[in-house]
């Protein structure tokens, strides 16, 4: 009876089996990490064929989670990422060496921040779409 019971949960609970491959993503590069169904999904890293990289948490073939993104130019962010946007707390330096720390919303400064220009200047503050709130 027992046996009968575990085989039966065993085929009514959704398993999800990642794992580790190389995939070429048409279009943007190559992927090594986790996959499933054939996507990223899980923890990886996009190598884009323009030179930019990707090392961070994925979901069904999208940036979502904790993730670094290196621009060609040496710029960074690394912070949150959601539905394949910059979203959530992070840290975007560019290759200037000037900073914002803070909130995203779908890409831009959204929320509280701190922006210090590389000369050391700095808006400490609230940000709507990329701008400070005054």
């Amino acid at each position: 009876m027992i046996r009968v019971l575990l085989l039966t949960l065993f085929f009514l609970i959704p398993i999800n089996f990642s794992h580790a491959e190389t995939i070429k993503l048409a279009n943007q590069g190559t992927y090594v990490g986790e996959v499933s169904n054939g996507k990223p999904h899980g923890f990886g890293t996009l190598n884009y064929s323009d030179g930019e990289k990707y090392v961070g948490q994925w979901k069904n073939g999208l940036r979502d989670g904790k993730g670094t993104l290196t621009y060609v130019d040496g710029s960074k962010y690394v912070g949150e990422f959601k539905n394949n946007q910059i979203h959530g707390q992070g840290s975007f330096t560019s290759s200037s060496g000037s900073n914002y720390t803070g909130e995203y919303k779908e890409g831009k400064m959204d929320g509280q921040g701190i922006y210090t220009y590389s000369n050391g200047k700095k808006i400490i503050g609230k940000w709507l779409n990329d701008y400070p709130v005054k």
